[in-house]
């Protein structure tokens, strides 16, 4: 089974013309894949070490960093977000808590709500320049904008917005630049050691560039997405890495079992799927995935509770992960 797993997967991505990596950890087959080029002007080949960026996957980074400085008494899961941010962001709804940002359901206004954008990831343009997108508190004249969408805990509406306001509580509550705390409070514990928030500007070497859908496929996203990520999303990672990151995640090498347990628990559904603090459930609650879309970068990553079925799919365009990804939940869940 397992050979038939890796070849139709050959097959598919060959057909797609997949540029990206795969890799498989299971009892049926183990494998990895690279395709593609991850600097197409100057032919420069994608191999299983290559760093991609994770688009929205970085959410679960960002929220295990929150869950960092709840375990260790900074702040509470029912903390105020304005109780922490009111110097900077008097006008955030009074009621709006840490949980609520973490689950999606405080009705935040969102600079990036996908249920507003129009004609795809590709044709959207922040109104800042995205080189002065640096720091969370970057992105506040663009959450000003945005009016709250409901009040907070009546629903379940996924929000980008939210996950950068949890950025600048982490700034604000630590001490430190975001991108910083969570290298050194979730990607170093894990061994994840390619692994980083870079500038789209100054990439580390074997990095892969995120290039646009259409007639035109050698443009890059570099003028589509901030110049580094924030708490929504932009973490860099690569196959070795993710790997690393749910064994130490799943062995409580980040948090704690309790604390764990909350965060994957299944409290709502978002787009058809179960979500929990940061993560999404899957597989009747079995299977713990991160993922992320957005243009020039298409992530998916998950693994088994029990740690025996993992696989990660990572392209450098917002279409390439999902046809891999679907054959593989066919196969594997």
């Amino acid at each position: 089974m397992g050979i038939d797993i890796a070849a139709s997967l050959d097959i598919k991505a060959r057909e797609t013309s997949f540029s990206g990596v795969v890799e498989v950890v299971s009892a049926e087959c183990s494998f990895r894949k690279s395709l593609g080029y991850r600097d197409r002007a100057n032919k420069l080949k994608i191999d299983c070490d290559t760093r991609f960026g994770t688009a929205s996957g970085t959410k679960g980074f960002t929220a295990l960093a929150v869950a960092s400085l709840v375990e260790s008494g900074e702040i509470r899961m029912d903390t105020k977000a304005v109780s922490i941010l009111a110097d900077r962001f008097p006008e955030l709804h009074p009621d709006i808590t840490i949980q609520q940002l973490l689950a999606h359901t405080s009705g935040v206004g969102d600079h990036y709500d996908e249920e507003l954008i129009q004609g795809g990831v590709d044709d959207f343009f922040l109104s800042i320049p995205v080189q002065d997108l640096v720091s969370p508190f970057d992105y506040l004249p663009l959450l000003r904008e945005r009016p709250q969408k409901f009040a907070p805990g009546d629903r379940a509406c996924y929000s980008n917005g939210g996950y950068v306001l949890l950025a600048m509580i982490i700034e604000s509550v630590s001490g430190m630049d975001f991108q910083r705390y969570v290298e050194e409070r979730v990607f170093h514990p894990s061994g994840m050691r390619c692994s980083g928030f870079f500038r789209s500007d100054d990439l580390p070497e074997n990095a892969a560039l995120g290039y646009l859908a259409g007639e035109n496929d050698s443009r890059t996203n570099a003028l589509n997405l901030p110049v580094i990520g924030s708490g929504d999303g932009g973490a860099y990672s690569c196959l070795e890495d993710m790997k690393s990151f749910w064994r130490s995640l799943l062995s409580l090498k980040i948090v704690t079992k309790p604390t764990l347990d909350q965060m994957i628990q299944p409290r709502n559904r978002i787009e058809n799927s179960d979500y929990g603090l940061g993560f999404w459930i899957e597989a009747g609650g079995n299977f713990i995935t991160l993922e992320g879309y957005d243009a020039g970068v298409s992530f998916y990553s998950g693994c088994s509770r029990d740690l025996k079925t993992q696989f990660t799919v990572i392209s450098n365009d917002r279409l390439g992960a999902w046809p891999i990804v679907k054959a593989l939940k066919k196969s594997l869940l």
